[in-house]
């Protein structure tokens, strides 16, 4: 009787950077493979499938072999420092449109007076509120009136938005209204 031998398990560990997508494969028995390409803005997927195909070659081995993909990358937080993303909105609760700025963010420094908060990531006049409300357990409290959304999505498409997020307080219980303004 022929023994066959198990197939490999694979791991495979991705950082996306501006320039540079640093991959590693490692099997189950610890074999590592590494590489590293150049990325591939502005679809930084394209780089992952190439070096990852490359990956599979040097180990001969099929896709279907990597069971965990961990990713990291550094353009989101680049992009976030420099200020390059995309213009963003946010929709929230009324009363709740200053949170993202006065936040719980510890003082790095207890000391340090010459400390400045860090800019939020939407600007005050393109986070807007909506008339709506939800409990805790997801039970709407108060319901958004006919139009609301529309005149929201207009009042962000006249400010040149190009991306919106939408933050409902205790949306977890109850997404519906996020999906319905989405």
């Amino acid at each position: 009787m022929a023994v066959t031998e198990a197939p490999r398990a694979y791991r495979l560990g991705v950082d996306i950077g501006g320039t540079f997508t640093d991959m590693v494969l490692v099997s189950d028995t610890g074999a590592v493979t590494t590489l590293k390409l150049l990325s591939s803005p502005p679809d930084f997927g394209d780089s992952v499938l190439r070096g990852l195909g490359q990956l599979l070659a040097l180990a001969n081995e099929a896709p279907d072999a990597v069971h965990h993909i961990l990713h990291g990358t550094t353009v989101a937080t680049n992009a976030i420092l420099e200020g390059r993303g995309a213009r963003t909105g946010l929709v929230t609760t009324t009363g709740f449109r200053d949170v993202l700025e006065l936040g719980r963010m510890r003082h790095p420094s207890l000391y340090d007076m010459s400390w400045q908060k860090p800019l939020p990531l939407v600007p005050r006049r393109l986070r807007l509120e909506l008339d709506f409300r939800l409990d805790p357990d997801g039970a709407v409290i108060r319901d958004m009136q006919p139009g609301d959304i529309a005149a929201t999505a207009r009042q962000l498409r006249e400010a040149g938005v190009e991306a919106v997020a939408v933050c409902f307080i205790n949306s977890y219980a109850n997404p519906e209204a996020e999906r319905r303004v989405a």
